[in-house]
């Protein structure tokens, strides 16, 4: 495939994402004040409400000066990741696609036993984030075992970036 068609077709397909985006943030009622951490566990999710931290504590986390930080993993739209992210969060592909999770597992598989992982989305509103669930089942099959998942109730920008929390632009 040539260059030009290349390119064309990543702008388009960039376009799309945006345009469901978009579309899913549209159709989906904004939830009425925010909800508990114990409420964003369903029956069908990989995670129990213990694998779940509120951003406000994730960024006190981020800014305590001993200890080991965990390893910080994005796992939404990579336009999203250039746009900005966590400090120190890495991004391997999203959770939706075969390519994100396989380069997850693999990942998964370079870790030292029990190496804290904290992962995240923040692209829509977490009640339809189609990241998260795919990411989390997948790395905690690879044998991650300390696995924690940032609690983003509508999106990055609201529940992080415009909380006054550290960000990272660019890839």
């Amino acid at each position: 495939m040539s260059r030009s068609r290349e390119s064309t077709l990543r702008r388009w397909t960039a376009f799309l994402a945006f345009a469901v985006l978009a579309i899913v943030l549209t159709a989906v009622p904004a939830s009425q004040g925010k909800a508990q951490i114990g409420s964003a566990t369903q029956p069908s999710d990989p995670w129990k409400p213990a694998d779940l931290i509120e951003p406000k504590d994730f960024a006190a986390m981020l800014t305590k000066q001993a200890g080991k930080k965990p390893l910080i993993l994005y796992v939404g739209f990579p336009f999203l990741y250039k746009s900005a992210h966590i400090p120190g969060a890495i991004f391997l592909g999203a959770g939706r696609t075969p390519e994100g999770l396989a380069a997850m597992r693999k990942w998964a598989q370079t870790l030292a036993h029990g190496q804290a992982v904290v992962i995240y989305c923040g692209c829509c509103p977490w009640r339809v984030c189609p990241n998260v669930r795919g990411a989390f089942k997948t790395l905690r099959e690879a044998g991650v075992t300390d696995l924690k998942l940032v609690y983003i109730e509508e999106s990055l920008l609201d529940d992080w970036i415009n909380q006054g929390y550290p960000i990272e632009k660019g890839s």
